[in-house]
């Protein structure tokens, strides 16, 4: 809630501290892809009869290969998440798209491995010593589980993470290649780096299967198992760009891998939402510094970064670590007409993603009081208890703004400066008025001082008080003290009687047989009355 002063400038710190509150917020329930991909296929979206779709945007899109058939989605399949599962028979082509990475690739896929001998991922090259056999899979080598693994690569190279190469269980593989590196890692850990020959794009890409020309010791090793996601980038990522990819993989899928949770924005010591910064015309807002830590209780931020895409907001950081600051300064406000102007405010860092708000500031003059708005408005008490008042004055955008009032009731009792009313132990419909000091302007409550609570009554009628008579003492009418507005009137050309005192000295409306009273506006289904008569013979 924003306090106004009558010094601009005052107002315009107050207004902005509370504005910035909102600008990084919380950690979404689920890690959120960093980056742009240049191919991205999950299994819980683009899944055709025969294809599935390209996710990045560029299209590339995977379908059958020759010779073999349509993996099969399978929901829920991987803690919660769907699946493509590949029976040993079944492969998908992308073609070849060798020419979105000329230079370097980064590969990660999330599989669920059944047994030792599988191809998840090949870069066919018909250059490679083996024939075309760019492959990936597990196999003994000299007794070991390892791999032979040439994607992206000029040439293979030999039991790559030896003895940790699975033949079960669900992973996140992944593939580093690049002029000056090659390094293949399992659940985020690596296998070194290992720079036997260089990056080669490859040919037809294919998942599940082997390349399209394999050797005999090759040619069995389709993949028996299910694919979630396949993402793919055309350059090798950094360190910390690597486990944001991964920690989204892992968190998403609820996997047992080594990445770590990345760096996030948080900031310190604000915490209201609004959105609204405020300045009079001709004046210019204090700069705004707000705090930023790292939100997790791992990593380190990296250098953040701030734009703004306004010339009358210049946004910087400055700091270091988890440890960095953001400032806010206002150039040129003063020269700006009255009026409502927005800009956007976007934070970001290496390997992180780009944190953006949106800010409206508002020239305008100085806050003006137009309204007095009282609480509760419209209670019940019961005879001789109390009830406390509050009133707030309001400016020209219904924002609170200081202002003394003076308090009054019509009747039924008193009422302190401080808006604090005792009943004298009438019972009636009183007005309770609080008025701001030195102005005509004015709010009025209506209080019902009644035995019984008003709550949730549809309908009260006594025979001491609401009714109007005829000049023969005829009831022709009777008001509704519910304050629903539903009286009771005489309908017949004969009328009920008022009786001053028909019992224990209490007054009574007598009624003859002939005559009766209508609510014309009572409709309920639901109702309990609480009637108090005597019959007579």
């Amino acid at each position: 809630m924003k306090r106004h002063s009558s010094s601009a400038f005052s107002t315009a710190i107050l207004a902005m501290a509370m504005a910035v509150a909102g600008l990084f917020p919380a950690k979404q329930a689920q890690a959120q892809l960093p980056l742009q991909p240049q191919l991205w296929l999950r299994a819980d979206a683009g899944v055709m009869t025969s294809s599935w779709e390209d996710q990045s945007g560029n299209n590339r899109h995977a379908s059958v290969a020759s010779g073999a058939g349509m993996p099969t989605l399978v929901a829920s399949a991987l803690n919660g998440h769907p699946v493509m599962r590949f029976d040993g028979n079944d492969g998908l082509s992308l073609g070849n798209i060798s020419a979105a990475f000329p230079s370097a690739a980064s590969l990660f896929i999330v599989a669920t491995i059944n047994d030792d001998q599988y191809n998840l991922f090949t870069t066919v090259s018909g250059a490679d010593a083996h024939s075309g056999g760019d492959t990936w899979w597990r196999f003994a080598y000299s007794g070991t589980p390892s791999a032979y693994m040439s994607v992206f690569r000029n040439g293979r190279t030999y039991a790559v993470l030896a003895g940790r190469v699975p033949s079960s269980g669900s992973h996140v593989f992944a593939v580093e290649s690049s002029s000056s590196k090659w390094e293949m890692l399992l659940d985020g850990t690596g296998g070194g780096d290992n720079n036997y020959g260089s990056h080669r794009a490859g040919d037809e890409y294919r998942i599940g299967m082997p390349d399209n020309n394999p050797p005999s010791s090759e040619a069995g090793k389709w993949l028996n198992g299910d694919i979630a996601e396949i993402i793919l980038f055309d350059r090798a990522l950094t360190e910390a760009e690597r486990n944001q990819v991964g920690y989204y993989l892992q968190d998403k899928y609820a996997l047992g891998t080594n990445f770590s949770e990345p760096p996030a924005i948080a900031r310190i010591g604000l915490s209201s939402q609004d959105t609204l910064i405020s300045a009079s015309p001709g004046t210019t807002p204090a700069t705004v510094r707000i705090a930023i830590s790292n939100a997790n209780p791992t990593g380190t931020l990296p250098a953040l970064s701030a734009t703004s895409d306004k010339n009358w907001l210049t946004a910087t950081t400055g700091g270091s670590g988890n440890s960095q600051s953001l400032d806010l300064q206002f150039v040129n406000v003063s020269a700006l007409a009255s009026g409502q102007y927005q800009a956007t405010v976007t934070v970001t860092g290496q390997a992180m993603t780009p944190v953006t708000y949106q800010l409206t500031l508002r020239v305008s003059g100085p806050p003006v009081a137009t309204a007095v708005v009282i609480s509760p408005s419209s209670p019940d008490v019961q005879p001789g208890l109390t009830l406390q008042f509050t009133a707030k004055v309001v400016d020209q955008y219904n924002e609170p703004m200081g202002g003394a009032v003076t308090w009054s009731v019509s009747s039924g009792g008193t009422i302190s400066t401080a808006g604090l009313f005792t009943s004298d132990g009438t019972e009636g419909t009183f007005q309770v008025t609080a008025t701001l000091a030195s102005s005509t302007l004015s709010a009025t409550a209506t209080l019902v001082v009644a035995d019984i609570p008003k709550g949730n009554l549809a309908l009260w009628l006594k025979a001491d008080t609401g009714l109007t008579l005829n000049a023969a003492g005829g009831v022709t009418n009777w008001e509704d003290l519910s304050g629903a507005g539903r009286d009771a009137a005489t309908t017949s050309t004969t009328f009920p009687q008022y009786v001053a005192s028909a019992g224990n000295g209490m007054p009574a409306v007598n009624f003859t047989g002939d005559q009766k009273l209508t609510f014309t506006t009572l409709s309920m289904t639901k109702f309990t009355v609480c009637a108090v008569y005597r019959l007579e013979a």
